[in-house]
């Protein structure tokens, strides 16, 4: 539609959903008023507050006004970085008096993010949360993976270290398999969007079929 009649004026405004509450209302710039095109950038603290959000586009001049349904958002908080030595611990049904270091623990975590990321990248930026929860899992694998590679056999039962490692390795493969297939197949143009990042229980992930 044209927003070339004089005054026009296009208004943006956030409800949540739900309560119908305004969260704010913003005037957009018009870009392009023969063609129809307007923008409104973010500022800061426009997604502050956690929860699910519509928008509404309101096009008015003197004696008209169309509302137009816009897009959605879900506003989530802030990601977890990463897995922490307790999780991994957790995740392995180590006992805290028996484990290597945190800065052991720490070190198997970052290589293992890091090598994750070297082979699905996209996963640095996600805020998808099914893909965050993947993210931490396979994380937990791969470090799981370190850990028990450089664990001493006095420690362990050889042959219940390897049949983890073994184990652990063909489910982080899964793992990243199906992210890969999940992101090469992400579908383009949807109407919600996520703003921030997530911040993931940490469900406990298949450590218990495979206890010591």
């Amino acid at each position: 539609m044209s927003l070339a009649a004089v005054g026009t004026t296009v208004t943006m405004s956030l409800y949540s959903f739900g309560t119908n509450t305004l969260a704010w209302s913003k005037t957009a710039t018009i870009d392009d008023a023969a063609n129809g095109l307007a923008h409104y950038t973010l500022a800061t603290g426009d997604f502050a507050t956690v929860g699910d959000y519509f928008s509404l586009i309101v096009v008015a001049y003197t004696g008209y006004s169309q509302t137009f349904v816009g897009d959605s958002y879900k506003v989530i908080t802030a990601q977890q970085s990463s897995v922490t030595p307790n999780d991994l611990l957790q995740f392995m049904q180590i006992p805290l008096t028996d484990a290597k270091s945190s800065e052991t623990l720490q070190l198997y975590i970052d290589q293992a993010d890091q090598q994750l990321l070297l082979e699905v990248p996209a996963l640095a930026t996600t805020t998808d949360q099914k893909q965050i929860q993947f993210r931490l899992h396979c994380v937990r694998l791969a470090a799981a993976i370190y850990y028990f590679m450089n664990q001493s056999e006095s420690n362990i039962n050889p042959e219940i270290r390897l049949e983890k490692i073994k184990i652990w390795r063909a489910l982080y493969k899964d793992a990243v398999n199906s992210l890969n297939s999940a992101l090469s197949n992400t579908l383009t143009g949807s109407t919600v969007r996520r703003v921030q990042n997530t911040t993931v229980s940490d469900v406990s992930p298949l450590s218990s079929q495979y206890s010591p």
